[in-house]
């Protein structure tokens, strides 16, 4: 499965000749590796976590055979098929560079003798307002992101229907499905926005079991959430109103995920209007096919409000009941209304890109001193 990056990242060409090396980021769940040829990623793959037997007994196998290998582990998630490598250089070293970034680190001290290991060290990266404890993952995924904010208007580019070429965005907003659901938000001026950590679905699903006396344990992915299994046009949601304990389960958890999303991208966008929307991780993709149709939706036309126009005296708002039915739609202020330059993109690979941009800008420093 040869994956390039989406969208192109755009880096400086290099003077040195094009040399292979192995990205590691450890997540809390799975490891997701890459092999790249100098900038180019060639491909990817995730794994269960290794145990230090098993990075040791990796040293000794051939770089090409390590897609193979590693997912060859038990599982604890579905594995895609290993990759099939195209180049025959992946051997040419005995033991390649390996850019190792790491949310766990236990697991990382694995590879603490390994000849050619690089430390990622998210903090150094020049992003203003980091705190101490955030995690480097999500650095790594501003840090590519930041890449995208800039580049020229992908191709999958998404807006609302009927309305021009949104302007170029600066900003970047990133949702990560992963174990741990987070948002993390990088401004125009390119420092930390902010963001936000919840539980991710699947460890919803395991929670309402395992602190519950009766709810049962909804394991894999029902046939709303894989994409593979429903037509494009659909948004991977069950029926809102569940009529069995699964029903319920799966409705309450899936449309109170994509709920909240949706809440802080509109949060987002009134600080940073010209934003690019990124999601990734394990449920990335359900969540941007899930999110396209409300961002794509056109924007119905609303008559304009006079700023004087007087109140009704029968229902002022100070005076209204907070169980009164909710205003009709065409008075109702349009809350779900988005501005047309947000872009919506799914980058799987975003954390391994954020490894890679990563060691340019080692490489630019040092080339620098």
């Amino acid at each position: 499965m040869l994956v390039p990056p989406m969208p192109p990242l755009n880096r400086a060409p290099h003077s040195q000749a094009q040399s292979m090396w192995i990205g590691l980021l450890i997540g809390n769940s799975r490891w997701h590796w890459g092999i790249f040829q100098d900038r180019d990623l060639s491909c990817r793959w995730d794994s269960p976590p290794l145990t230090a037997g098993q990075v040791n007994q990796l040293r000794s196998t051939p770089v090409e055979t390590w897609p193979t290998v590693t997912q060859s582990s038990p599982a604890q998630f579905t594995i895609a098929p290993a990759p099939t490598l195209a180049s025959p250089n992946l051997a040419a070293a005995a033991y390649p560079p390996l850019w190792l970034a790491t949310v766990v680190p236990e697991q990382a001290a694995h590879w603490h003798s390994y000849p050619a290991l690089h430390r990622v060290e998210p903090q150094r990266l020049p992003i203003a307002g980091l705190y101490p404890t955030l995690g480097g993952d999500r650095i790594l995924n501003l840090w590519a992101a930041r890449a995208i904010a800039m580049a020229p208007p992908p191709t999958r580019e998404l807006h609302r229907q009927g309305e021009a070429t949104p302007p170029h965005p600066k900003a970047a907003l990133v949702i990560d499905g992963g174990t741990a659901m987070t948002v993390s938000g990088l401004t125009a001026a390119g420092a930390f926005g902010g963001g936000a950590i919840w539980p991710g679905m699947r460890l919803q699903f395991q929670a309402l079991h395992t602190h519950t006396a009766a709810l049962p344990l909804i394991t894999g992915m029902s046939p709303e959430m894989n994409p593979a299994t429903r037509p494009a046009t659909d948004p991977g949601l069950p029926d809102r109103w569940g009529f069995d304990t699964p029903q319920a389960i799966r409705s309450g958890i899936l449309h109170g995920a994509i709920a909240n999303v949706k809440a802080y991208i509109q949060a987002w966008l009134t600080r940073e209007p010209h934003s690019v929307v990124i999601c990734t991780g394990g449920d990335g993709e359900w969540l941007e096919q899930a999110l396209r149709p409300w961002l794509q939706s056109p924007i119905p036309p609303t008559a304009p409000i006079s700023p004087t126009a007087p109140i009704s005296p029968a229902t002022p708002r100070s005076a209204r009941s907070p169980m009164s039915p909710a205003a009709p739609p065409e008075s109702r202020s349009n809350c779900d209304r988005l501005n047309p330059a947000v872009t919506l993109h799914y980058v799987p690979q975003l954390g391994l890109d954020g490894v890679g941009a990563y060691r340019d800008w080692i490489q630019a420093q040092s080339d620098v001193e």
